[in-house]
């Protein structure tokens, strides 16, 4: 009885530190700036933020670049008018659709 304890014990053990390892993911990246302000583009940042405002891309571009220019423009803009909040990173829709503002949260 006492081997079947052990052998269960131990093939638990194996299951959850094999789950472990099969559900963990390496990221990093380096993130460029745009006017001073960090964009994400088809990505997150992995510390924790909170969504401070939205804009929206009028404008259908073809390049990244200028369309990540223009949003980056039209927030600046926004913010000279105290028209948003306070932010620290932009991240921008896969298809450059929209920008999202972020604000990391402090822990």
């Amino acid at each position: 009885m006492k081997n079947v304890s052990i052998f269960l014990l131990g093939i638990t053990v194996v299951f959850l530190l094999a789950f472990s390892f099969a559900t963990k993911k390496d990221y990093n990246a380096r993130v460029d700036k745009v006017q001073g302000i960090p964009v994400y583009i088809m990505s997150e940042p992995l510390d924790d933020y909170e969504v401070v405002a939205s804009e929206n891309n009028p404008s259908r571009e073809y390049s990244i670049r200028a369309t990540v220019d223009k949003l980056i423009t039209r927030i600046r803009k926004k913010e000279d008018r105290n028209r948003i909040g306070d932010f620290d990173a932009v991240i921008i829709a896969d298809d450059g659709s929209k920008a999202t503002l972020i604000k990391y949260i402090a822990e």
